[in-house]
């Protein structure tokens, strides 16, 4: 068997042999489990230890080995579309099936009516007697801040003593 085979054995048999143990409840199975999982903790740990600064190093050593400046900003463009493309698609993928996904999860009747007591009415199109403020919203305290000096009245103040000689020309 190839090495790829044996690794997806691998993976298939971990998901199955762990789905198996979450399904029994027995203190044996429980045991072995927190004994191992530990190791499963340091390898998941180690792999990014490892991931991380690897692709780091791919990209940086990509960028300073292109043979011209044009060269990365086409792939600084792919990057980007590539970028808004899988977003794209994840947004509608998850669009389709968040709904159906979420439709198939239990969920408490007195929770739903606690959350539906507590969420704030839709606004709706009452009279408001003044702008910023309705039934719905609360008003906002207005903020009043003093007029700030005028760059001439700054400029103007005191003539400072060295000054002094060019006070009689001053526009002021």
């Amino acid at each position: 068997m190839s090495l790829t085979g044996r690794v997806l054995t691998g993976l298939v048999a971990g998901l199955v042999l762990g789905a198996m143990v979450a399904a029994f409840d027995s203190p044996p199975l429980e045991w072995a489990v927190s004994i191992i999982e530990p190791l499963g903790t340091l390898w998941v740990n180690a792999i990014r230890m490892t991931v991380i600064p690897l692709v780091v190093a791919l990209l940086v050593g990509g960028i300073a080995f292109a043979p011209s400046a044009g060269e990365i900003g086409r792939f600084g463009v792919r990057a980007a579309l590539l970028f808004a493309v899988f977003l794209a698609v994840s947004a509608a993928f998850s669009i389709v099936v968040a709904p159906t996904l979420i439709a198939f999860l239990p969920v408490d009747p007195a929770g739903a009516a606690a959350l539906l007591e507590g969420a704030t009415p839709a606004v709706t199109s009452e009279p408001r007697d003044r702008p910023g403020a309705g039934a719905n919203r609360p008003s906002r305290p207005e903020i009043r801040t003093p007029p700030l000096p005028s760059p001439r009245s700054r400029r103007c103040s005191a003539p400072s003593p060295s000054r002094a000689s060019r006070a009689a020309s001053s526009p002021c």
